[in-house]
């Protein structure tokens, strides 16, 4: 049986493991899973969920499930501003974008809720990004690596470009 569904004009796949877009090979959004898994998880025998009892993840946990959401909203936009600049995109610009992307910051102002709040909301922003250079050569808590080229800028911050 094909595994592929299309939502909203996209194509996704399961794994056997989980969605991904069948054009990037990303796993998409967080509510994208979810609503895949609604749709289409009966027909990919998607085991349900053992419990609905709530459970405290480490910081770390959080951090990969941020990741999942908002990492295909960066390598989207890394690519778009790539071609535009064919330049590496700073990582104070890719903050700056999710602050500035309604979606990104409403799901991150919801994780950011969820936190002790010991910096500025802008700050957790940034620290997402940061999240995802330092987990980036870790296949077990980022799938970026084959995706995004990193680099150290002049400030001593990262950068990104598409591979």
């Amino acid at each position: 049986m094909d595994k592929t569904f299309e939502l909203n004009g996209r194509t996704y796949r399961w794994t056997g493991n989980g969605w991904v877009d069948a054009k990037t090979f990303l796993s998409p959004p967080g509510i994208l899973q979810q609503e895949l898994n609604h749709r289409f998880g009966y027909l990919v025998n998607k085991p349900a969920p053992h419990s609905k009892k709530q459970h405290t993840a480490s910081q770390s946990s959080d951090g990969k499930g941020i990741q999942k959401t908002i990492g295909p909203i960066i390598v989207d936009f890394v690519r778009r501003r790539y071609d535009e600049t064919h330049d590496f995109v700073h990582r104070d610009e890719i903050a700056q974008y999710l602050l500035n992307h309604p979606e990104a910051r409403t799901f991150l102002q919801e994780a950011y809720s969820q936190t002790e709040q010991k910096m500025a909301f802008e700050g957790y922003v940034g620290n997402q990004v940061d999240w995802l250079s330092a987990n980036y050569g870790d296949p077990s808590r980022s799938e970026y690596e084959h995706t995004l080229e990193k680099a150290d800028m002049a400030d001593g911050k990262k950068g990104y470009r598409p591979k």
